[in-house]
């Protein structure tokens, strides 16, 4: 039986340490937390969890690097043809409409994952703030129904003491019915707060039964939130890499549409494909442009 010298063993251990250490990841960390304990949320930690829960900025990553490679495969794809051999509108839609889809390609995916960060940075804020609103109708309902408990007990000692019965009576059904009321207010309020602790803890990949408290000092103590609410919203609402990819769609099919009016005829059958491509990506842009 053949020995393995003890430099050949150590030399395997280093080169599989070092490409494992060396590889790219794009797995985000996850960050620990108690399912059991309540945590003190802030707007710091919600984006945190929502960063780490949500794939899409790994997928946007992977999917702009796929992308770029292609691109440089088509890039070579098109120096390997030379422009004044081409005589067929075949070949010259090989050359260019590839380059033109592939190089569009890569620029929205790479517009897409620089955009996925804030996107995910205004997901969570929105969660943020409505996790904070229950909790605070949850929080002044509670307080509510306990100053009006103790109004009840004291109006029910001073009417012990009331010579008129009728009033006594009346005065203590008029708290009870008040009571009644705003404890039903109160139920009402938690659960709208145990239904956005199960919607929003689902955001940030967490037991659906997480609990959360929130600091009345926190939002004093930032100075600089990293986005308010309504910028939070406004962010989703833009939707810049669609408009980029619905703009590169335009200029793909009046590539092909010059192609074909070089190299052949637009009366053709796929010349009126083409001119069709055409007004339907310009009508939708104009859609997009709209809506975004």
């Amino acid at each position: 039986m053949r020995k393995v010298s003890l430099n050949s063993i150590l030399s395997v251990i280093f080169l599989t340490f070092f490409f494992c250490s060396t590889s790219p990841s794009f797995a985000t960390e996850i960050p620990s937390i108690d399912a059991v304990s309540p945590e003190i949320l802030t707007i710091e930690r919600a984006i945190e969890l929502v960063k780490a829960a949500d794939p899409e900025l790994s997928i946007a990553r992977l999917n702009a690097e796929n992308d770029e490679l292609n691109m440089r495969l088509a890039n070579m794809e098109y120096r390997l043809i030379d422009a004044d051999s081409i005589e067929t509108l075949a070949l010259a839609e090989q050359k260019y409409i590839p380059k033109a889809q592939s190089d569009l390609n890569a620029r929205v995916s790479k517009l897409y994952k620089e955009m996925v960060p804030g996107t995910l940075r205004a997901k969570a804020i929105i969660s943020y703030y409505d996790l904070l609103d229950a909790y605070n109708e949850k929080e002044w309902k509670k307080q509510r129904c306990q100053r009006i408990d103790e109004l009840a007990v004291i109006a029910k000692e001073m009417a012990r003491g009331h010579e008129n019965t009728r009033t006594k009576e009346e005065d203590t059904m008029l708290v009870e019915t008040r009571l009644a009321s705003t404890q039903v207010e109160w139920l009402e309020a938690e659960r709208r707060w145990a239904e956005a602790k199960i919607k929003q803890n689902e955001t940030f990949g967490v037991e659906a039964k997480k609990d959360w408290l929130f600091s009345s000092e926190q939002d004093a103590a930032t100075e600089n939130p990293p986005i308010t609410f309504e910028a939070a919203v406004a962010s989703l609402a833009t939707d810049t890499s669609t408009r980029v990819q619905k703009k590169g769609d335009i200029q793909v099919a009046q590539l092909r549409v010059n192609l074909i009016s070089k190299y052949s005829i637009l009366s053709t059958d796929p010349g009126k494909i083409a001119r069709n491509n055409l007004e339907k990506a310009n009508i939708e842009i104009c859609e997009c442009q709209s809506k975004c």
